[in-house]
């Protein structure tokens, strides 16, 4: 519905927002490739056309994402290659993080192990310096399928006792605030909810002696 309306306005910013979540939603949820890859056609003609490069590098990787979901690694290395060379051209490293992602699966796929560890080292040093712990976690899962994939066994194990070590801390992490959050709410709902009987009790009495005012006059 939303698209609809930017497309009838001409709303272009809001229209490609759109398209990406919707385009996730086809690959994530759907797995309506074919829906998605239309969608995701639009969005990186649309960059291009705005001459935005630093999404045009995200348009590409989310495009080569839905590939590599859909077993179509020889297609994904195509846009995963521009959106490299863009990405480094612009500094965009928040995409760099997820793209060199992408392109350490392709290189695995394709057995091209020591391009694939290049990636992942890469995408690590740019995920610590972002401080982005999914994306962390996301290489140390690449990490311990490489190690796997090259038959460093023992290495994989290691790396997949990290992920998990990662992966809780931010899920304990997750929690806390959650719980702090809940806190939060529990207090000022109970306090809204003296206020309210404080007032009430305030009503209460005030009819009281208005009454008994009134009883008196009368």
């Amino acid at each position: 519905k939303s698209i609809e309306i930017c497309k009838k306005y001409n709303f272009e910013s809001v229209l490609n927002q759109n398209r990406w979540m919707l385009s996730t939603i086809y690959v994530g949820c759907f797995e309506d490739h074919e829906k998605a890859f239309k969608i995701q056609t639009e969005l990186i003609a649309s960059f291009r056309k705005l001459k935005d490069s630093t999404q045009l590098a995200g348009a590409l990787n989310v495009t080569a994402w839905g590939l590599i979901k859909n077993i179509r690694f020889k297609e994904a290395r195509v846009y995963l290659d521009e959106a490299y060379k863009i990405g480094h051209k612009v500094n965009a490293k928040y995409f760099l993080q997820y793209i060199c992602s992408n392109l350490a699966k392709t290189s695995m796929y394709e057995k091209r192990f020591n391009d694939a560890k290049k990636y992942i080292d890469e995408g690590v040093e740019i995920a610590t310096e972002l401080k982005n712990r999914d994306a962390l976690t996301t290489y140390t899962s690449d990490l311990a399928y490489y190690y796997f994939a090259t038959q460093n066994f023992r290495k994989a194990f290691e790396t997949e006792f990290q992920e998990s070590k990662i992966f809780g801390d931010a899920r304990a992490k997750e929690v806390m605030n959650s719980m702090a959050n809940f806190e939060i709410k529990y207090q000022t709902e109970k306090k809204e909810k003296m206020i309210l009987e404080q007032q009430l009790q305030i009503s209460t009495q005030r009819n009281w002696i208005l009454g008994i005012i009134g009883a008196s006059l009368i």
